[in-house]
């Protein structure tokens, strides 16, 4: 809006246009917020998607290579003592993995922040009864 036109304008008007700009400006921001996350939203989606391609065919790619390990071990020893052998060696290093992963998930979320919020409880509590007396 052009500066000469607000001059006229009283006190009143002004804010009443402020208020409805603002208003106006709010309700942009929140459409903008709305088109953006449903973009987002099928952004993440066709990702998602190529992520379950994709862990799909890494997953045969994974079983091909067993089936080839134990057909190269076949040669040196029976087909079946090859396939025992290969699944050993992939239980112990998935039974390794399985237990570093069970250790480092986090058991006590938060205690940081669950002992700072219990402290200022209590720094509160002890104020509180300090300056009551």
């Amino acid at each position: 809006m052009q500066e000469g036109k607000l001059r006229g304008l009283s006190m009143v008007d002004l804010v009443g246009r402020l208020v409805n700009d603002v208003s106006e400006l709010v309700e942009k921001q929140i459409e903008l917020g709305r088109v953006e996350a449903r973009e987002n939203l099928f952004q993440t989606i066709s990702g998602a998607k190529l992520l379950v391609v994709a862990a799909l065919l890494l997953l045969t790619t994974w079983i091909v290579l067993v089936v080839a390990a134990i057909f190269a071990l076949a040669l040196l020893i029976p087909g079946w003592l090859s396939a025992i052998v290969v699944a050993i060696i992939l239980g112990i290093v998935g039974s390794i993995l399985a237990w570093s992963g069970k250790n480092s998930i986090v058991t006590n979320p938060l205690a940081r922040t669950r002992e700072s919020v219990k402290e200022n409880m209590e720094w509160v509590r002890h104020r509180g009864s300090s300056s009551a007396t």
